[in-house]
């Protein structure tokens, strides 16, 4: 960042004051509501590998450079040379290496300093964020009455409790014993002062703050902060962090393969996509005795899966029809000519009945595993299967092909 002469953050403005006085109160052991480790992690997070920096960068070099070089960690001259990126990374490789730690990062960032230059939304997140007890809520509350960020007309009119049922001083009273709203009420008395003001400076900060649960003065606190713009949904900080090395984690991951995909592909993968282009992935060998086929595509298996039906088409258009028939010892061939059609005389057509052959336990009147075997009547698979009462004879073979014909050409 480029130097600048005024802090980004006016100590005399009565919002600025107010962080100022609670950052220094955090730091006491009373208020100590957030820790070194907690001021360390929202300021200046990191890991072995990365960090983000929420406050130095905002800081003019002629201000970071001397923390810097006071934390031994850098020369004082090459400290106030370093522009931001270069700080980020000597501050996270001195806490990886354990060259300084919590309590000083937060010790060399000066309240002062924090709440100069870093955005006041931010630094209010943080402290927001810390585990309150009655003394920082009753510390934040009489400071920004005093500096005249809320008064008591609208302190009163905020409370609420009850889900809403109980308003103003109802609340006020809701924890009072009946000896401390009658001593509440001699003091309104004796003061002749029953406004507001008056109202709450007969009570007492402490005495309020005492009889009235946290989270409804925790409500009226984040009341106060959103009307003094203290509450963003986005921060300077969080803007401008090309140069941030990111976690391993965060990096966009390539593409991986698992074992089963960097297999040996079958043979057939060949003829449904051709060559596969894998240049662009990191193909990782696979563990020896561990390869496994490529998952089929979901188009195969649906078609797998999918039982297929005769009636919608098979590769036998014409199923065999096998009847049963009376005789059981006789397997008989028959071959319909084609209507339209004349036998071709020089073909030979010849008709092997070899029931002895074919079914010789049949032919020998023997039973079949599942029984008594009846013959069948078949026709070849192609032909019209339906069963016709007239038996076609084949044409008588011409006489040259006769046995004891002549065989002359």
């Amino acid at each position: 960042m480029d130097d600048q002469t005024n802090p980004n953050n006016d100590l005399n403005a009565p919002v600025t004051k107010f962080c100022l006085a609670l950052e220094k109160d955090r730091r006491t052991p009373e208020g100590r509501i957030r820790s070194e480790h907690d001021f360390r992690e929202h300021f200046f997070p990191y890991d072995e590998s990365s960090a983000k920096d929420r406050i130095l960068r905002f800081l003019p070099r002629d201000i970071r450079g001397p923390i810097i070089a006071s934390w031994g960690i850098r020369g004082r001259k090459a400290a106030m040379r370093d522009d931001d990126a270069r700080v980020r990374a000597v501050v996270h490789d001195a806490f990886v290496a354990g060259d300084i730690d919590d309590p000083t990062f937060e010790e060399g960032v000066a309240t002062d300093v924090i709440i100069s230059w870093c955005e006041l939304a931010d630094w209010w997140k943080f402290w927001r964020g810390g585990k309150h007890t009655k003394y920082s809520i009753q510390r934040a509350l009489e400071t920004g009455y005093d500096l005249g960020l809320f008064d008591a007309k609208w302190f009163l009119d905020i409370l609420e409790s009850g889900g809403g049922k109980l308003h103003g001083t109802d609340v006020l009273v809701e924890g009072m014993s009946k000896t401390e709203l009658a001593d509440w009420i001699k003091k309104i008395h004796e003061s002749g002062d029953g406004s507001p003001r008056g109202l709450l400076t007969a009570l007492g900060w402490s005495t309020l703050v005492a009889k009235t649960s946290n989270a409804v003065l925790l409500s009226a606190i984040d009341a106060f902060a959103q009307k003094n713009g203290l509450v963003k949904d986005r921060f300077k900080a969080d803007e401008g962090d090309e140069g941030v090395r990111v976690r391993s984690s965060d990096q966009p991951s390539r593409p991986e393969v698992s074992r089963a995909q960097t297999s040996t592909l079958p043979s057939w993968s060949e003829g449904l996509g051709g060559a596969r282009d894998v240049s662009s992935v990191d193909l990782v060998p696979p563990a020896k005795g561990d390869a496994a086929l490529s998952p089929p595509d979901d188009a195969l298996l649906k078609e797998l899966e999918t039982p297929s039906r005769m009636e919608d088409g098979d590769w036998l258009e014409n199923a065999v029809s096998v009847p049963a028939s009376e005789n059981g010892d006789d397997l008989e061939l028959v071959i319909e000519p084609s209507l339209g059609s004349q036998p071709d005389h020089n073909e030979v057509t010849q008709i092997f009945q070899r029931d002895d052959e074919l079914f010789p336990t049949v032919a020998n009147g023997g039973e079949g595993e599942g029984g008594n075997v009846k013959g069948h009547k078949a026709t070849l698979p192609g032909l019209p299967s339906g069963k016709r009462s007239n038996k076609t004879v084949p044409p008588p073979l011409p006489d040259a092909l006769k046995p004891g014909g002549s065989n002359k050409h």
